[in-house]
């Protein structure tokens, strides 16, 4: 067993029911902290976690001691110091960097978070979102911008940010008239894609049947790329880097 994963089957029935209420202590202080739940509320969602774990009520027997290397114990931290961070973002603006924690008393800020494990380490993402609009991008300033819109106008969600690209259905159809159009064939392109295709046609003279797929979905991966840099609040550039260690300076946080 790696030295994270905690055997609950060592413990006595009254020591696994100690830990179970204790977890739901844990959970309830997080959710009224973060008023995921009213105070008034507390003791039907006490008495209905402990119905469901099959406990009566708390256990009067002392909970065993945890050792700070193990799973319960680590991700406390972890959500102690996500809390942090999401409650100092969601306060934060930095108007030379666009960033605005709130505009005509409504807030604009949220975290996207990302937990997993990692052999035997635990490691979370947070994603720091901004839903501001502006008359040049009235669907958001983080969010898919026009231009790449004829593959995704979506706002994007934590599985782009792990890397994998949600597309809209339509596009199985719309790309392969794309292909067509970049073979010289006869086909029934959408006019979105159209500029997009006459630049993939003219960068790419040599496709072929068998190789035009293969270019089109390289050409729809870059689109995807530019996706992900218009939802990122912080650019991948020295003014972007620069502003984002501002916010985290803020934090008492030291760069690595």
């Amino acid at each position: 067993m790696a030295k994270n994963e905690f055997d609950i089957t060592s413990l006595t029935p009254e020591q696994r029911d100690a830990r179970l209420a204790l977890d739901v202590e844990r959970l309830l202080r997080f959710g009224r902290k973060h008023k995921l739940i009213k105070d008034l509320d507390i003791l039907v969602a006490r008495n209905t976690l402990l119905d469901l774990l099959a406990l009566a009520a708390p256990s009067e027997a002392k909970p065993p001691k945890e050792d700070p290397e193990t799973p319960a114990a680590l991700l406390d931290e972890m959500v102690e110091l996500a809390s942090k961070i999401l409650d100092a973002w969601r306060s934060y603006s930095d108007p030379d960097a666009q960033v605005l924690a709130e505009s005509n008393g409504e807030p604009h800020h949220t975290i996207t978070p990302i937990a997993r494990r990692k052999g035997d380490e635990y490691e979370l993402d947070l994603v720091l979102r901004d839903n501001q609009t502006s008359e040049e991008f009235p669907d958001g300033i983080y969010h898919p911008h026009p231009d790449v819109q004829h593959i995704k106008k979506e706002n994007i969600g934590l599985i782009e940010v792990m890397g994998l690209a949600i597309l809209p259905p339509r596009l199985q159809k719309e790309l392969a008239e794309v292909e067509k159009f970049v073979l010289g064939r006869d086909n029934d392109i959408a006019e979105y894609h159209r500029a997009w295709a006459e630049e993939i046609k003219r960068s790419h003279p040599e496709a072929t049947e068998d190789t035009v797929t293969g270019i089109v979905q390289d050409a729809v991966g870059k689109v995807f790329s530019r996706v992900l840099e218009d939802a990122g609040v912080y650019k991948r550039t020295p003014e972007g880097k620069a502003a984002f260690m501002k916010f985290v300076q803020t934090l008492g946080t030291k760069e690595k």
